[in-house]
This record gives structure tokens, sequence and C-alpha cells, in this order.
């Protein structure tokens, strides 16, 4: 058996022997160690040891029962700290075979891929032990062709070219199209120098332009044939490129480039890059396509005049950075990748959704927004320069439309202000929109033109001095976005860390940021890398809101340096459902009621039969949008009522009114009663009238309540003022 270690020098001095051997002694009773190792210089001017590693092979195996190996040491002083290569030693080791295998280097045979991460970074949490156990696995998994784990949906490991100099740039929407090729064939195209400083060039496969002094050739077999090899050692001549292409099934006549520089008039050729093109059995690593390739680069010259003994080089290649690319690597799911998506804002909050979406493969983004860049913008903005007074809006399309090589413009900017833009705008034609301005106005103006059409809306904004990442998710109309602030301040009764919020934000003067506020001032006191931090997760949610075929309604709450500085973590809230009645006696005003609330007090009236029963309710009024929220019932446990009269005892209300009044941050407050008319009509009696008047003047704060009537199947609402 012919050995690499055979060729190499054993004329080691003995200091150096003895360092060596005084760093393995404690290994020597191990199997793979033992003590009949040989010490030598390698060609890299590294000591390294032969010996052997017990492989569980069976009869057919690639393998042997034990299999010589060289372990290399970058440093003799101290084995823990030294770099460490292990290469196969012997000339007959199947390379083609296995994956995780290393190009060779110099005059070393190439070496094996023991951890997927970089091995320096592995070897400082492991030791010499934990370094000899990885090697024995490798061996043992290659033996039953386990290095590439199928069953745990392992990618496959691609081709790895050796560092020669020459990258180029290649788009990647090739590859699907040839998993379906049925049959052999090639294709010529242009590629082109790109970059001066170095060999770089760009494949353009698919253009009838041809430029530069180089063409490309795109081999490629039937998609059945199935490529398993790795094809350690590769062509070095033009005469083995042409032996290795006919050997592997490819479909190739030089008359083909021949005729096409003569019906192009291509003058000055100098290189020809092959494309080979091979089926894997899986996905490669890396990549969202079975298609792998090697690549050689050709002198023209070499293949004009058939010289077989011309040099050829070996070409490193990269996937131009697409969309397709960016959704394939952000794991973005295929279902949101082509929606059409509003974004209302485009300052710091704005600008960084844009970024993280569109960096995630989700490009086709309008942008409105009418402000411009402010010097003190830098501090925040997505934007890492600034071009002073320019719009916003135009600068992020600029950024955004050249941020993939050869991208299509799918960004639009609108400078226009947003409050006259919208509603003059058929939103129909977005699948979302985002709105970022951490704007009341906006929010309350995107509130009514919604009405209008069941587009998803995503509402975030920042709060409590940038602690507090605000997002709504409204997939649909069953939720007003009023319902949002609502829910927050119902959620306040049983959550510690929100009624917190809500009582620190009622502290902030204007320098710090609040609720429906943005980050608009040089004076606003709120980091970048917290708005980062909340925009992320939201971006994040957002680019998965679509994963699933039908959603609810919900509020994500980011926190942010809550106790400590770094703790972040992330509440979903889940909206109530509400029903709306028309006040009867003011239509202009709206009774937003739980509609539990409203199954309860039906249910109760029908328990009761024909005594009368009732109870306080609780909520929130809006007197500038004339919309009264009832978020809650409470029924004494002891009413006094019959057929015509009903008296609701206040001891025990006063306690459960506190209790939710403090709760909720004074948002949720008293606003008035309810009670049956089990017999006869709806209509306010004159009774009524009287209660509710000193209702009025002696215990609603707001000075606007309203008076619930109801029987087993009506509800009716009279506003009090």
């Amino acid at each position: 058996m012919d050995k690499f270690s055979d060729n190499y020098s054993h004329k080691i001095a003995n200091e150096v022997v003895l360092k060596l051997k005084e760093q393995l002694h404690s290994y020597e009773s191990y199997e793979l160690l033992g003590n009949s190792y040989e010490i030598f210089e390698t060609p890299n001017k590294c000591y390294a040891i032969n010996t052997k590693v017990r492989v569980d092979a069976g009869s057919n195996s690639l393998l042997r029962t034990n299999e010589p190996i060289i372990i290399e040491f970058s440093n003799i002083e101290d084995i823990e700290l030294s770099y460490i290569n292990v290469y196969p030693n012997r000339k007959d080791f199947p390379y083609d075979k296995l994956p995780h295998i290393n190009y060779a280097v110099g005059e070393m045979p190439p070496s094996l891929c023991l951890t997927r991460e970089n091995f320096l970074d592995w070897y400082a949490e492991h030791n010499f032990d934990d370094f000899f156990k990885l090697i024995s696995e490798w061996y043992n998994d290659a033996a039953h062709g386990n290095l590439i784990k199928f069953k745990e949906h392992d990618a496959y490991e691609p081709f790895r070219a050796s560092k020669t100099g020459i990258i180029l740039f290649k788009k990647p929407w090739e590859d699907t199209v040839l998993e379906k090729k049925k049959h052999a064939g090639s294709f010529v195209y242009s590629v082109k120098r790109i970059i001066d400083d170095c060999e770089a060039y760009e494949g353009t496969i698919g253009s009838q332009k041809y430029e530069g002094d180089s063409l490309g050739i795109l081999l490629y077999r039937n998609c059945a044939i199935i490529c398993k090899e790795w094809f350690i050692q590769k062509p070095k001549t033009w005469g083995e490129l042409l032996h290795f292409i006919k050997e592997n099934g490819f479909d190739f006549n030089i008359k083909n480039v021949r005729q096409t520089i003569e019906r192009h008039h291509l003058k000055d050729i100098k290189n020809v890059f092959f494309q080979l093109a091979f089926v894997r059995p899986v996905k490669v690593l890396n990549k969202n396509t079975r298609i792998d390739y090697l690549y050689f680069c050709v002198k023209y010259i070499d293949v004009n005049t058939n010289n077989t003994e011309g040099i050829i080089q070996e070409v490193i290649t990269y996937d131009i950075a697409t969309k397709d690319l960016a959704r394939y690597i952000s794991a973005t799911p295929n279902n949101i990748s082509n929606k059409k998506i509003l974004i209302l804002g485009c300052g710091a909050i704005g600008s960084k959704l844009a970024y993280h979406l569109y960096r995630s493969g989700i490009c086709n983004l309008t942008i409105c927004d009418n402000d411009i860049m402010e010097s003190h913008n830098v501090c925040r903005h997505a934007l890492s320069n600034w071009d002073f007074r320019s719009s916003k809006a135009l600068l992020v399309k600029e950024q955004l439309d050249s941020m993939f090589y050869h991208n299509n413009k799918t960004v639009d900017a609108i400078t226009e202000n947003i409050l006259t833009w919208l509603p003059n705008q058929n939103l129909k034609e977005y699948d979302l929109i985002i709105e970022a301005t951490a704007s009341t106005a906006v929010f309350r103006m995107l509130t009514k033109v919604s009405t209008k059409c069941n587009v998803p809306i995503a509402r975030f904004a920042l709060s409590d001095a940038g602690k507090i990442g605000l997002l709504y998710l409204n997939y649909n109309r069953k939720n007003l976005l009023s319902d949002y602030h609502i829910q927050i301040a119902l959620e306040s009764c049983n959550n510690e860390d929100i009624r917190k919020w809500l009582q620190d934000e009622d502290k902030y003067n204007y320098d710090l940021i609040r609720v429906g506020e943005g980050c608009h001032s040089n004076s606003m006191i709120l980091s970048d890398d917290t708005i980062s931090t909340h925009c992320g997760i939201a971006s994040n949610i957002i680019r998965n809101m679509f994963a699933k075929p039908a959603q609810e309604n919900k509020i994500y709450i980011s926190f942010a340096n809550i106790e400590y500085i770094g703790q972040v973590f992330t509440d979903v809230i889940d909206l109530e459902n509400y029903t709306s009645i028309t006040c009867e006696n003011d239509i202009s005003w709206t009774v937003r009621i739980k509609s539990d609330i409203l199954t309860e007090i039906r249910h109760n009236t029908k328990v009761a039969g024909r005594n009368e029963t009732g109870g306080y309710l609780m909520g929130s009024i809006d007197l500038k949008y004339k919309m009264i929220y009832v978020t809650h019932n409470y029924t004494p446990s002891h009413l006094y009522s019959n057929e015509t009269n009903l008296e609701l005892p206040i001891s025990e209300w006063k306690n459960e009114y506190l209790k939710v009044y403090t709760s909720s941050n004074k948002v949720i407050d008293y606003i008035g009663d309810w009670h049956s008319h089990p017999t006869g009509t709806l209509k306010m009696s004159d009774t009524d009238k009287y209660t509710c008047k000193e209702v009025l003047r002696d215990e609603i704060n707001a000075k606007i309540g309203i008076c619930i009537i109801t029987n087993k199947k009506k509800t009716l609402a009279y506003l009090l003022h």
C-alpha cells in the first residue's frame, strides 16, 4: 500500500521528537494512537504522526478496517492550542466518493473536513481527546454512508473548488430550469469582467448581447443522471477537461463556440468558461435546488487550436444575490414574497422595516412619506449616510433598488402628505398595509379609509422610552383599529408588565417617546439599537403573518430592557370580539360592546324571567370619534327586583369599580348601567330617564354615558348626555 507519509522527511531532531512524544504520552493507551506511531515533517513545514484508525467497515465498504492517517500539528509546543489537520495516508483513498473532504493544498493530499464550523472555534471548546473521537466518528460515518445524514434532511455537500483567484458570479435562476432538462445539451453565453483589480466575472446567461473578452459554455446532461461523486482530482489541462466532459456524458462540440464567435463577429475572445451542471440526489447545501456545478477557465487559443497540454484553471463561483436567494436564506414563506406591501412612514421605524423585509426577499414595496432627511436622522434611520433635505422615501427606494445585482426596480416612493394621499387611493391593490408613522392622525385616517377594504393592516410603534414595541395585526375588519387600544387597557388589569408600562406613560415629558409618537425630534431620547431590536421582532412577525391560511387579529408587545439592559421578550394578545350598536337617541354615536358581555346580559335576562335584572357597565368613551366601548359588566350577587322595579346594591360594586379603574390606569371607567325590560317596549321609561339623569350627574366622570335596555333577543343603547 502506497502511503503519502513515505515521501516525507523522517529525519527529525531529537528535541522535537521528545517534545511531541511527551505531549502524546497520555494518549498512547488509546486504540487510535497506540505507541507505534512515527514522527515526521510535512511539506507544510509542520510536524506530524502517522497512525491508524479502526473502522467498522463491511465487506462492501469503500474503507478498510484499519485506515492509515496522518495527524499534522501546527504547534508542537502545546497541541491543545495547535491547528490540526487529518489526512488519509493511502494514495488510493476513495476521495471522489466521499463528502466533507477539503481540497488539496500544496504538496499535501486532501484533508478531512471534520467539523462544519470553523475548526479553531470547535477546538477552542474541546480537547485532544475529543479530537480523537471526532476522527473515529468521521471514518465510521463514512463507512456506513452517514457523512450526509439523509434521514435528518441533510443537504448535499457541494463540489469544492481550489482557490485559483478566478471568480465567476452567476444568476441562480438557471438551476431550477436544469433540474427538469431531460436531454443533454449546451448553451453559449456572454461572460464579462466586472472588477478590474481581480479576476471577477459575471455570466449573463439569457442575454443575446455579448460583451467583454470571454464566453461561457453551459453543459448539462439528462436530469435523470444523478451524480454522487465529488471529483477531488480534477482536470488540469484542456485535454484532461475534454476527456472529463466526454467521460461524464456531456454533449459538447467545439463548433458551437466557433459558430457563435463568427455569427456575432467576436474578435477578441481570450477565455472560455466551462460550466458543467450535475444533478445531486437532494438539494445542495446553501442552495434551493439539486444542481451543482464545476467551472473551469480555458484560454481560447488552446480551445481553438486544440492544445491538449494547455493549462486550465478551476473557477470559484458565487450566486448573484437576488430576491429569490434572499427569500431562501431568510426562510421567508413563499406566500408573502410576492405580496404588494404599502408602508406608510419612512422614518426610523418605517425604513428599518423596509430594509428587513427587502433583505428577506419581500421586494414589492410602496413607501409613502413626505418627510425629508435632517442631520440627526442618521443616528436612527436605516440610511447610513444622509443627503440633507432630500426625500426619505426616494433615498430608501434608491438604496433598495440597487441592493440586489441587476435587480428589477420594484420599490415605489410616494412623496405626498399621507393624510391627503391616503383617502384618494384604491387600497385594494395592496396585499398588506404597514402603518409605521407613529402618528395618531394617520392612524385615525387609516381606521376610517380601511373600512372600505379588507386588506390586512400591520401598525407598529414604540412606547415607554423605547422599552415597548407595539405591533397591531389586523387581518380583517372584525376588529376596528381602535379596538386595539382598548384591548391593551383590558390586558393591564391582569398583566403587571403592561400595567407598569401604562403607568409610566403618564410620567413622561415631550422629550421622551410615548404611544403614538415617533423619533421626529433631535431631542428625542431613543437609541438606534433599541429601535432596531423592536423592528427586527416586528419584521419577523410580519414576514410570517401569512404562514397560516386563517389568521386572527392579534397584538404583539415586545419588551426591551425592562428589568435589566439586554432583556427582550414578547407577549401575544388575542383581541376580543365586539358587537356594534347605534344609539337610539343619537345615531352619530356607536356603542362597541364585547360580544360575550352582550351574550351574558341576554342570558341573565332570560334566567330572571319576568323579573327585571341588570348591572353596572365599565368601558371607555372616545368623545372625538363618538365611540363608547363596553368592556366590563358587573352584576351584584344580591339584586332587589320585581316585574317593574330594579335596585342595584352599591357596596360590592364600589370594590369592583376601584379594582378595574386602577389596574387599567384609569382608562376603563364607569359609563352607565344596563337593565332588562322582560315584557313590553325597550324604550326608556320615565323612571329610566330620571335615574339615568341622576347617575350621569353624580357618578359618571366623563359626563357622557349609556343606558342599555335589553330583553332575551334584542338590545338597545341610549346615550346619556
